[in-house]
């Protein structure tokens, strides 16, 4: 049954939950994900590869899941969910900590089962901070289903998976500046379904997007730009029909909407219940629509098992 949100501005003020603690702190390198499209029931949880979870949003619990097949969680781990792949999705996992090779895996949400692939044409080490982009046809038509793209490793190299072929590329137009602690890759088909928004991060307020089609990069031009993004920011959509995107700022916890059709940036709640601690990179920042269709940013905090929610108000 539908909900309606009757909050209104300035009397109703965003209120944090405090939900299930993690089953572990989080450290550098630990990431959460979900569905995009924030209908799914479940979050996943990567702390180790000993130690992958997931939380059920409908009873509040973790149960855990099979490990992956290895590698080292730290900085460069990056998670995606592709809902088009296996019986009821995928997970894909670049695990790394920047000082040992990293590993390429999917997770099988219906068999709980992980499968490895390659990694061939992707760096000896892979570190500082990384993200992946899914142009998934399920969350839009007009996605080519068969690709992943990464960036980070403070470097400009972009990188595209063949899904159908396994195999990596390194040769597509490279960013215009490497993309370091804080970033974020993005597809928008809410926005336009030609391109993918990259977060600089690297203590920027740089914010590009990369046009598919023409294999180029453009900077975007957003008001006002004097926030600065680096270890400790994470990024959630709000769906994949809609143009916006919130950023959570690294270890102040202010979390901003930007809006990538009027080029605005503004924010709209601080989480302030509980203290966080060291920012560490690693994306715990997740959109969720529930059944009764009430809107919802879920946060995992920095260095510690506290994970809250709070309602979108406006």
């Amino acid at each position: 049954m539908a909900v309606a949100n009757n909050n209104i501005p300035v009397i109703d003020l965003p209120a944090w939950e405090v939900l299930q603690p993690n089953p572990a702190a989080s450290a550098a390198g630990v990431c959460m994900v979900n569905d995009k499209r924030g209908t799914n029931r479940y979050i996943y949880l990567l702390i180790s590869a000993a130690s992958f979870w997931r939380y059920d949003t409908y009873a509040n619990t973790y149960q855990q899941l099979a490990n992956p097949p290895g590698g080292t969680v730290g900085v460069g781990t990056a998670l995606i969910f592709d809902p088009s792949q296996g019986t009821a999705g995928r997970i894909w996992a670049l695990i790394s900590n920047g000082t040992v090779a990293p590993t390429w895996q999917y997770y099988d949400v219906a068999t709980n089962t992980w499968t490895s692939r390659s990694i061939t044409n992707l760096p000896a080490t892979f570190g500082t901070d990384a993200a992946l982009s899914h142009t998934c046809s399920t969350y839009n038509a007009a996605g080519n289903d068969d690709y992943i793209y990464l960036i980070g490793n403070s470097a400009t190299v972009f990188y595209r998976y063949s899904i159908s072929g396994n195999s990596w590329i390194a040769t597509l137009t490279a960013v215009t500046a490497a993309p370091g602690a804080g970033c974020a890759l993005l597809w928008t088909p809410g926005w336009n379904t030609d391109r993918i928004v990259c977060i600089r991060g690297s203590a920027t307020a740089t914010i590009y997007y990369y046009s598919i089609l023409n294999n180029n990069w453009t900077a975007i031009t957003y008001v006002p730009a004097t926030e600065t993004f680096t270890t400790g920011s994470m990024v959630a959509q709000k769906g994949m029909t809609s143009d916006e995107i919130f950023i959570q700022k690294d270890a102040t916890l202010r979390i901003f909407r930007l809006d990538l059709t009027d080029g605005t940036l503004v924010p709209v709640a601080t989480e302030f219940l509980i203290a966080t601690s060291t920012a560490i990179v690693g994306d715990r920042f997740l959109y969720v629509k529930e059944t009764n269709g009430i809107e919802f940013l879920y946060l995992g905090l920095h260095t510690s098992v506290n994970f809250l929610r709070t309602a979108l108000f406006f």
